[in-house]
């Protein structure tokens, strides 16, 4: 299921087993995990209310795929699920943010891409993967 920028020894180490046995049942947490672009295209076919509903569903713990995607420093990811609605500053359910995540794993460009979207937190900024 993974491609060569994270192994799944390295997803386990980074996420507990039983948020990774959620994130295989979860169509889009899967899709950020397995960088399945194409999965991620489908939401621009929902009613904004309900795709606002999807990207934000919590896939365990109050993590949902925006958290999932900060965590592994997929951007381009982060770009398309905010694009799509997710909310920047949703917190877990222990109160981290997306952006929270992506400063405890050091993924810096994703960090940076973050708070860059807090001021307007439906719109990444011009120019980034996804917009």
């Amino acid at each position: 299921y993974f491609n060569n920028r994270i192994t799944r020894r390295q997803a386990e180490k980074l996420f507990p087993p039983e948020l990774l046995d959620r994130i295989y049942k979860a169509p889009l947490a899967k899709a950020v995990v397995e960088q399945r672009e194409d999965l991620l295209d489908g939401l621009r076919f929902l009613p904004e209310e309900a795709r606002i509903q999807v990207v934000n569903a919590p896939v365990h713990n109050g993590i949902t795929p925006l958290h999932i995607a900060a965590a592994l420093g997929r951007k381009k990811f982060c770009a398309r699920l905010i694009k799509y609605g997710a909310n920047v500053q949703v917190l877990d359910n222990e109160g981290q943010t997306p952006l929270d995540y992506a400063a405890r794993l050091e993924r810096q460009e994703t960090l940076m891409f973050l708070q860059s979207c807090k001021s307007d937190p439906r719109q990444p900024p011009a120019g980034v993967p996804g917009k």
